[in-house]
C-alpha cells in the first residue's frame, strides 16, 4: 500500500474514526490505484460486517436509493474482479453488472464467463445514443446482464428461468411468470445458448417505438445501429426476461410495468392460430412477469435495443 494511502487513512480515523470515513478513503484510493483494489475491497468486506455498515458501503459505491444490504456481498467480486480488468470506476462498472458472482449468489453456479470489453465502464460513461437528449448516460438506460448458457449444471432456458426467479437465494426478490404462454413454452421455452454472454438491454422501449408494426419496429432499431455504428438489435426472449428479471431480483424493481403497460416485442416468431407473432416480454407487476405471443394490437408494444458481447 503506497505511503500517501496510509497517511489518508490514519487522517480519517484521526478524524472520527467513522465506517463511513473509512470506506470512502478506500474507494477513493481503490479507484486511483486500480492495481491495489482488490486489497482495498478486502478491507472494506472486513469493515462492512454488519447491515448498518453494508448499506452504508452501498450508498458510497454508488449512492443506489434502492439498494438492499444484501447487494453488497452480491457486487463485492465483480468490483474485484473490475479492478484486475484495469477499469478505473470500479465502482460504476461493479453496481451497472450483474455477472456470474451474482448468479452463484442468487442462483447457482454458472461456470466462467467471457471477459468484459475492457473499455466497458468507458461505454457505461458514454451518453446513451437513444436519451442523449435527456442528459442521461448509457449507464442509466441499460442493463448489463451476464446470459448464462447453465446455471447448477442445468441449461439455462425460459423455463428454468421461470422456476428459478420463485426461490432467490441470499435475501433476492422473488417472482414468478404471471403469464407463460403455452406456444412459446413449447416452441422457445427450452432453448439455451451454447455459451455465456453478456447482453446490454435498454431499460425500457426505444423512444418512438410504440403503437408501431413489428417491421416498423425492426427499421427502428435497425437504424439506430446504422446511424451509430452500434450493434444494436431486437432482444431475443431470454435475453428480455433474464435482464429484466436478474435486475429486479436484485434491487426489487419492476422494469418494462404497468404505468404504462409496457412490453417488448423480441426476435422469435411464435407459430399461434396458423400465422406467426413476435414473442413479447414485459408488463411487469407484482403478480409477476408476461412471457407470451400476442396478436391483438400494438398499443402497448415497443421494442428494447440489445447489444451483446461474447
Amino acid at each position: 500500500m503506497a505511503p500517501d494511502s496510509n497517511k489518508k487513512i490514519r487522517d480519517g480515523e484521526e478524524q472520527g474514526g467513522t465506517s463511513g470515513n473509512l470506506l470512502t478513503i478506500l474507494l477513493d484510493v481503490a479507484s486511483s490505484h486500480p492495481d491495489k483494489a482488490i486489497q482495498f475491497l478486502e478491507v472494506l468486506l472486513v469493515a462492512a460486517q454488519d447491515d448498518d455498515h453494508r448499506q452504508q458501503s452501498l450508498e458510497i459505491l454508488g449512492n443506489v436509493p434502492e439498494a438492499s444490504p444484501n447487494m453488497f456481498s452480491a457486487c463485492l467480486s465483480s468490483l474485484r474482479a473490475a479492478a484486475n480488468a484495469g477499469d478505473k470506476d470500479i465502482r460504476l462498472l461493479a453496481l451497472k453488472t450483474i455477472g456470474e458472482v451474482e448468479w452463484k449468489y442468487y442462483f447457482g453456479e454458472v461456470g466462467t464467463a467471457p471477459d468484459l470489453p475492457r473499455d466497458m465502464a468507458t461505454t457505461l460513461d458514454a451518453p446513451c445514443p437513444f436519451w442523449a437528449s435527456e442528459g442521461k448516460k448509457v449507464g442509466d438506460t441499460h442493463l448489463l446482464v451476464l446470459i448464462p448458457a447453465e446455471v447448477a449444471g442445468k441449461p439455462f432456458t425460459l423455463n428454468l428461468l421461470g422456476e428459478l426467479i420463485k426461490f432467490p437465494r441470499g435475501g433476492g426478490s422473488k417472482t414468478k411468470y404471471r403469464y407463460y404462454n403455452s406456444a412459446v413454452q413449447s416452441q422457445v421455452g427450452n432453448e439455451a445458448s451454447a455459451g455465456s454472454y453478456w447482453v446490454l438491454l435498454t431499460r425500457g422501449v426505444l423512444p418512438g417505438s410504440f403503437r408501431k408494426t413489428y417491421a416498423a419496429q425492426k427499421a427502428i432499431v435497425a437504424g439506430h445501429a446504422s446511424r451509430t455504428g452500434l450493434n444494436y438489435e431486437l432482444p431475443k426472449a431470454l435475453e428480455a426476461a433474464t435482464a429484466i428479471l436478474a435486475h429486479h431480483v436484485r434491487t426489487g424493481e419492476h422494469l418494462y410495468g404497468n404505468n404504462p403497460w409496457t412490453y417488448t416485442r423480441c426476435q422469435e416468431l411464435i407459430r399461434y392460430d396458423s400465422d406467426d407473432y413476435p414473442a413479447v416480454v414485459g408488463g411487469f407487476e407484482s403478480s409477476g412477469l408476461f412471457v407470451s405471443t400476442h396478436h391483438y394490437g400494438s398499443c402497448h408494444y415497443g421494442v428494447a435495443g440489445c447489444r451483446k458481447f461474447f
